[in-house]
């Protein structure tokens, strides 16, 4: 098993007979992982995110906790398989939004330091952390950072709200992980990796630090509002002091979300997708 598009290329490179179950891997096929993810063939099978998707939609987030922000500082490993695509999918949705967004590229730990400081010059409103194995190791440090700064920020993994970031929006990491090894149990009673349909997650979590958001002066209304794109079903907004899913020790409160359309493109339309599609699309999500 592995888990990224880096770690899941070596092991293809190493082998193109031992089965590899892939993780959270962003685009098989343009990789050249599997020749689609309905049919991959050759020796690897599992799971796929949505990146471009997922964070065109983190954008939207960022706009709707940050209406007055213009510009949007993106926080990415430059050598990252599918930089491009990402880049060039975020800044139309950003242009389509108003915001002006502006790449700031990390290759290693030593990096990050740097990367704050160019933040920090470029006087953004907010900041997109852009997943990748180099990004989450340091997520307790850009959450650190985005707060010393008061810069509302989102990220994919659901770690990065417990470390004292504001958002994290995607799917939850543990299971795509539990997912895969029921690949791995098909494998291992005989099924062939390249008949094994590539799965993309339907369920989304949407995690709100509560303390956080307090601390950037975002505060929940009583209200319940629509958010009215086609990815989310409903948004409901809870006061935190309300909200009866709020966990008070940590200032925590989890969502789930269910999208609409996300990837529901040609490509994609006859590829199996994992979770229950009958997970309530409530969400709770404040500003």
């Amino acid at each position: 098993m592995t888990t990224g598009t880096p770690a899941t290329l070596a092991a293809k490179r190493a082998t193109t007979t031992i089965p590899i179950v892939m993780t959270a891997v962003n685009d098989p096929v343009a990789d050249g992982l599997v020749a689609s993810l309905a049919k991959p063939g050759g020796n690897v099978t599992g799971n796929a995110v949505l990146q471009p998707e997922l964070t065109a939609k983190q954008l939207e987030l960022l706009k709707e906790v940050a209406p007055s922000a213009s510009r949007i500082a993106m926080l990415a490993h430059d050598d990252a398989p599918g930089l491009a695509v990402l880049w060039k999918a975020s800044e139309e949705r950003a242009a389509r939004l108003g915001l002006k967004l502006e790449r700031v590229d990390v290759r290693r730990s030593a990096d990050f330091d740097v990367a704050f400081g160019a933040i920090v010059r470029s006087r953004v409103d907010a900041l997109l952390a852009v997943a990748d194995p180099l990004v989450y190791l340091h997520i307790a440090r850009i959450a650190d950072f985005a707060l010393k700064q008061r810069l509302p920020t989102i990220a994919f993994f659901s770690e990065f709200v417990p470390a004292g970031g504001l958002l994290a929006y995607g799917p939850s990491l543990s299971s795509l992980t539990r997912r895969a090894t029921l690949y791995v149990d098909k494998i291992l009673k005989g099924a062939r990796p390249g008949d094994l349909p590539v799965e993309q997650p339907t369920k989304f979590e949407l995690a709100i630090n509560l303390k956080s958001a307090k601390a950037l002066g975002i505060t929940c209304s009583a209200r319940t509002r629509w958010f009215s794109e086609n990815e989310l079903q409903s948004v409901a907004v809870l006061e935190p002091e309300t909200a009866p899913q709020v966990n008070r020790r940590n200032h925590l409160q989890h969502v789930v979300a269910v999208p609409r359309d996300v990837g529901n493109d040609d490509r994609r339309r006859d590829v199996p997708r994992q979770g229950d599609r009958n997970e309530p699309p409530a969400a709770c999500f404040g500003r």
